[in-house]
């Protein structure tokens, strides 16, 4: 059990340490809902965590789990929302891109029912080179199962160890 834990702690850490250093850019992308009687609205906010002030973020996109219908997307002043396609909402910047630090709220979307997964994609645009880099991640959503989870398992957990050194 030790070792599985060890591998899986490494793995993560190897993961979080190698995206984090091979990426010269970063976002982050929350969002919170509020459940209707016939749909589902999502609000996000979209934050530029990049550390080089030479990328700015213009596009974000959501992919949400197959037959969860998008009803409607919003977009923030300056943005332009495309639901063309079935899982997935695009928001483009029509207007001034992000800067490293800077944030937007205001991106909003309708479904048909709850998504239970939400990942993100993100474009960035080196200042000084012109170059387009791609990056992707999970939606940060604030799900009080999620939070049940995790406190149910670090309980778990918790107990395992103390009847481990009794």
């Amino acid at each position: 059990m030790r070792a599985l834990s060890i591998a899986v702690a490494a793995a993560l850490a190897l993961l979080c340490g190698t995206s984090a250093r091979s990426q010269p850019c970063g976002a982050w992308v929350s969002a919170v809902a509020q459940d209707l009687p016939n749909s589902t609205i999502w609000s996000y906010s979209v934050t530029n965590t990049s550390e080089n002030e030479r990328f700015t973020l213009w596009f974000v996109g959501i992919e949400v789990d197959e037959g969860v219908g998008i009803l409607e997307a919003l977009a923030p002043a300056g943005w332009y929302a495309d639901i063309s396609q079935p899982s997935f909402i695009a928001w483009m910047c029509i207007s001034t891109e992000v800067p490293s630090g800077g944030s937007v709220h205001g991106f909003g979307a309708r479904f048909t029912s709850a998504p239970t997964t939400q990942k993100w994609a993100a474009q960035f645009t080196n200042l000084e080179t012109g170059e387009t880099v791609p990056l992707y991640g999970i939606v940060a959503t604030p799900e009080p199962a999620g939070l049940v989870a995790l406190l149910c398992g670090l309980a778990t957990t918790g107990a395992y160890l103390k009847r481990k050194r009794a």
